[in-house]
């Protein structure tokens, strides 16, 4: 809703919630006040998020989308799962879930599996926590999932995953992103493991982490950080 409201207004500027007033003449413009808005929700209770996207549809003039590009109908949803697709739960409301009260969060997670069981008619066993940070959820969260016969559930860190991870956590499990904008062959490199192996490198290349080299050539401590930490944090 807030990605649709702010892209699709005509409104060239606007006072808007938990932001104030921001000029929407350019494209670059909305893109990047709802990236603001989209960051700031994260950090305010769940009842102060619905009240703000509804202000922002009034202050920008917009209807809430319930139908578009982002969604799917009932009739999409069942084509995709007679092609292969699994569809599995992600939230009525797409809220973050740790923000909630135990009940809440609780609804949010069986309703969502009770809608598309009833949708898709399919066995409900994964889910996708929203924003998908590992603080976005709690354990009442995971125990609402296990009661509803969950038997795994993804965060937005990128994956794949080990199958030993997996075993050990699976209400851990990391994600591949699949983007519109993704062919055959970045979707490849993806499923190898390309997105997960690019974040292990950006922190290899942090200030002050690069590993220096012994006399003879091996790699030696890195500084800030202590022998046994170092290996933890490329596994």
């Amino acid at each position: 809703f807030c990605r649709y409201a702010v892209l699709g207004t005509r409104a060239r500027s606007a006072e808007l919630p938990l932001l104030g007033r921001r000029s929407l003449a350019t494209r670059a413009e909305r893109e990047s006040t709802y990236v603001e808005v989209r960051e700031l929700l994260k950090l305010v209770g769940d009842h102060e998020r619905r009240a703000a996207l509804r202000e922002l549809c009034e202050r920008l003039d917009v209807e809430p989308a319930t139908r578009g590009p982002a969604f799917m109908d009932v009739a999409e949803l069942r084509s995709l799962v007679r092609r292969g697709f699994a569809v599995q739960a992600h939230t009525v409301t797409h809220p973050i879930l740790s923000r909630l009260e135990d009940s809440q969060a609780r609804d949010e997670i069986s309703g969502s599996i009770r809608t598309l069981d009833e949708i898709v008619e399919s066995p409900q066993i994964a889910f996708a926590y929203p924003n998908g940070r590992p603080i976005d959820s709690g354990a009442a969260s995971v125990q609402a999932l296990v009661e509803a016969g969950v038997r795994i559930a993804f965060y937005m860190i990128p994956g794949p995953d080990m199958l030993r991870e997996l075993e050990r956590e699976p209400f851990l499990a990391r994600r591949i992103s699949v983007e519109r904008g993704d062919d055959l062959g970045r979707f490849a490199h993806k499923l190898l493991g390309a997105a997960r192996l690019a974040g292990v490198a950006r922190r290899l290349r942090l200030p002050g982490r690069v590993p220096k080299k012994r006399s003879n050539g091996t790699p030696g401590i890195y500084p800030g950080t202590s022998a046994r930490s170092r290996p933890q944090e490329a596994r």
